[in-house]
């Protein structure tokens, strides 16, 4: 699964089978009355929290806004040790 493509190259996969890009899942809804938000799993962070500021709001996310939501809920992604 690819989210926001954080990743040293932008090609790059770890695995020779289907890649699933989420990036069309792109739509942050914020509902005030219930104090909820729907997070597209094609986002980076960054789009997250600048479309909550003006809400005043934040969520529990990524700590570098460059990070993909999709890879940072499904286990933060491939670490570069993991292939030493």
């Amino acid at each position: 699964v690819r989210g926001g493509g954080h990743t040293a190259n932008p090609f790059f996969s770890s695995t020779y089978g289907v890649l699933i890009a989420m990036t069309r899942f792109n739509k942050v809804v914020y509902d005030p009355a219930l104090q909820t938000v729907e997070i597209g799993t094609g986002l980076r962070w960054e789009d997250v929290y600048s479309h909550l500021a003006p809400y005043n709001r934040v969520v529990l996310g990524g700590r570098v806004s460059g990070v993909g939501v999709a890879g940072f809920t499904l286990g933060g992604g491939i670490r570069c040790s993991m292939f030493a």
